[in-house]
């Protein structure tokens, strides 16, 4: 017998309604032979209720025909109906808009053959692709239903999945936030250098240890510690090294100023006793970021829940404690720079009369910190260079009137290395007095050497030796003291004298380079010094841009400028500086240039180390060397390289380093994984063995029941 296809239309010449009949009769025979074999289903049940109700409602209507054919006239507005009632009609063109006009009386304007009493286009077009989308849909196979049952099926609602799916993800998102499992940064290896047969800083780059975070937990040994700069301390430092720290690493905030003043402080004290020896640990100083101060935040909830409830400790240990591996990707040796090469630039404004006395303003500008690629040097000391170069643009201006021009040559000086002993400032003297021909070295009445100048409310004239009574020195910390008692009285002035010990490896300031040479020199600076702790304050990665203070920086070159001047023009018996102001009206101080040249100068760090190695170093100081040609006059640039087999001063690689921290689970989380599984294959055996023994006995069950 031939099976007719369940969702074959009959023939369009008939009747509508008796071929309609004939297929609700197919059906359900079919549903009824169907049955026989299964239980129906639930939405076969309620098709079925529906299909009685569309029978007796099309038995009702016979007598009028087919409801398409005889919609009656409407005489309001029209009215548009979209016959897609849960699907979307798989014939239909995408451009075409399913819209159906009921206001016409012409069976012309209604394509009957394209449009069914459900809306839907032929059986035969869509048997296939309408299956298809059923089952996408969720139904099925024995599900889908008949051609005409397509009105009776409500549309599925596909909102609740959608939103529920937005849910879902969305919880997921705030679940795995700040859950990712590598996190790769750069991080500033801290100084390492050798001056002679003496070494300093860090001597170790290697890092492969899990964090930990310092403040809360004292067990230090065989991991990196991790310290915020508002922690750091040298006694927290201390103890880090004395109890085998694997590494140290310092994160720096983004803004400097927000730390106290406290805290500056004892950071300044930790640099300044890791600089002066050899140390090592390794030592890494990076800028924080997001994803550092969120390690930084879970280390600390791990630890503090170490004060918690045994139970609590257990399962925080086995099933949610997170720890992190911190590994330096580079590992290979530290070596030695190859070739280390130390600038200098000079140029000079002559003064009237046959080979006069020589002045000399000098500055060294490169910076120095804990970490090379962090020390911007904004105080010390490009608060000297910029008080030098707005010098040389002022003494210009007077230096052009030869009516008027001193009887003294000006020689301007910027050096390099002099945050390693004054390398440059040593090499620049030698090259002067002991290679050249003539130089006006050769003849110097006074040095003044400008060192952190950008803060403060004092001044301080640092020296070897008291000066001669009547010497130019003596006569020139004269003029200041008169300079600053007259016009600047909320400032202090005072001289300071240390002797120079030949002993000693290194010197602590500048003027001391010249002293040795028998050179009257002095350095001056709103820093004091001691004894102890001589670079604290003049060397940190804290000295950036917020460390200067304008005001302090215009005021400290006022005194020194107004000074300079009234010693070099004899001006004592005209009247007090306040009465007889030299640099006003067109010599006047210019605040936006020193506030330009100070913003370049503290744009990138300046260690002496790398001036071969960044172009933006080399930028600054062709920028500087420029502005001395303009300037001045016999303008040099000098070059002074280290004699690689015997060098004063050596610098290493492997300053800047990729870090890669990783997010791990303890060993206690791999056992507890492993009592699971262990517990599932033993459920899973237990199973397997009474599965046997269990089905043997229900199957004896039922056998004897039939019996």
């Amino acid at each position: 017998m031939e099976q007719t296809d369940r969702f074959q239309v009959p023939p369009g010449n008939g009747d509508p309604l008796e071929a309609r009949t004939s297929s609700f009769e197919a059906t359900d025979s079919k549903s009824e032979t169907v049955a026989l074999s299964y239980k129906p289903s639930p939405l076969q049940v309620q098709i079925e209720k529906h299909r009685d109700l569309a029978r007796k409602a099309s038995v009702k209507s016979s007598s009028g025909g087919s409801p398409v054919n005889q919609q009656p006239k409407k005489t309001a507005r029209s009215r548009l109906v979209v016959p897609n009632k849960g699907y979307s009609s798989l014939d239909q063109n995408p451009d075409e808009t399913p819209l159906v006009a009921l206001d016409t009386d012409s069976d012309e304007d209604l394509d009957v053959s394209r449009y069914s009493s459900s809306g839907y286009s032929s059986a035969e077009q869509i048997n296939q692709d309408l299956n298809i989308q059923l089952l996408k849909d969720g139904y099925r196979l024995d599900e889908i239903p008949d051609d005409e049952d397509l009105d009776l099926i409500p549309p599925k609602s596909v909102s609740a999945t959608c939103d529920m799916r937005a849910v879902v993800i969305l919880l997921m998102g705030v679940l795995l936030k700040g859950s990712v499992s590598s996190y790769e940064f750069t991080a500033f290896r801290m100084q390492q250098y050798d001056l002679g047969k003496y070494k300093y800083g860090c001597r170790s780059a290697l890092v492969s240890s899990a964090a930990v975070v310092s403040a809360l937990d004292s067990s230090f040994s065989r991991r990196c510690v991790l310290m915020g700069a508002e922690e750091v301390t040298w006694s927290l430092v201390k103890e880090a090294q004395t109890n085998n720290a694997a590494a140290i690493l310092i994160l720096l905030p983004k803004n400097m100023s927000s730390m106290s003043e406290e805290a500056r402080q004892s950071f300044m004290e930790a640099e300044v006793q890791l600089l002066q020896k050899e140390v090592q640990t390794p030592v890494y100083v990076a800028p924080e970021d997001d994803h550092l101060l969120l390690m930084r935040e879970e280390l600390q909830e791990n630890q503090a829940s170490k004060s918690s409830s045994l139970l609590h400790q257990v399962f925080r240990s086995l099933v949610t404690s997170t720890s992190f591996q911190v590994i330096v990707s580079n590992n290979g040796p530290i070596r030695p720079t190859k070739e280390t090469t130390v600038y200098s630039l000079e140029g000079c404004l002559h003064g009237a009369g046959e080979d006069p006395p020589t002045i000399v303003i000098t500055a060294h500008y490169d910076s120095f910190g804990l970490a090379p690629w962090l020390s911007y040097g904004a105080d010390s000391n490009a608060s000297g260079v910029t008080l030098l170069l707005e010098l040389m643009r002022l003494f210009r201006k007077l230096y052009n009137d030869q009516r008027n021009r001193p009887q003294f040559n000006l020689l301007f000086a910027l050096t390099g290395g002099g945050k390693f002993n004054f390398i440059g400032t040593k090499r620049w003297i030698e090259e002067n007095l002991d290679h050249a021909e003539s130089s006006l070295l050769q003849d110097v009445a006074l040095v003044l050497c400008l060192d952190t100048l950008g803060a403060g409310q004092q001044m301080f004239a640092h020296v070897s030796r008291p000066p001669r009574p009547e010497s130019p020195l003596w006569k020139f910390t004269q003029v200041l003291d008169e300079v600053v008692q007259s016009r600047f009285p909320s400032w202090s002035f005072s001289s300071l004298h240390k002797k120079i010990n030949l002993g000693e490896s290194s010197v602590s300031w500048e003027h001391e380079r010249f002293s040795v040479r028998r050179i009257s020199a002095l350095s001056l600076s709103h820093l004091r010094g001691g004894e102890r702790g001589e670079r604290e304050g003049r060397g940190s990665v804290l000295d950036t841009m917020s460390s200067v203070d304008l005001r302090s920086l215009r005021t400290n070159g006022l005194i020194i400028a107004e000074a300079l001047g009234r010693l070099m023009f004899n001006l004592s018996h005209l009247g007090s500086p306040k009465e007889v102001q030299l640099f006003r009206g067109q010599l006047d101080w210019s605040d936006s240039r020193v506030s330009s040249i100070l913003t370049l100068l503290t744009s990138v760090p300046r260690p002496a180390q790398f001036w071969d190695q960044d172009p933006d170093q080399a930028m600054v100081l062709d920028s500087v060397e420029q502005e001395f040609r303009v300037r001045l006059k016999e303008v040099k640039r000098f070059e002074f390289k280290m004699d690689w087999r015997e060098p004063e001063i050596s610098f290493f690689d492997q300053m800047k380093q990729n870090i890669i921290v990783y997010r791990v689970k303890p060993a206690a989380f791999d056992l507890f994984v492993g009592g699971c599984v262990a517990v599932y294959l033993g459920l899973v055996y237990i199973g397997v063995q009474t599965l046997d023994p269990l089905y043997s006995g229900l199957k004896a069950a039922v056998k004897g029941r039939t019996l």
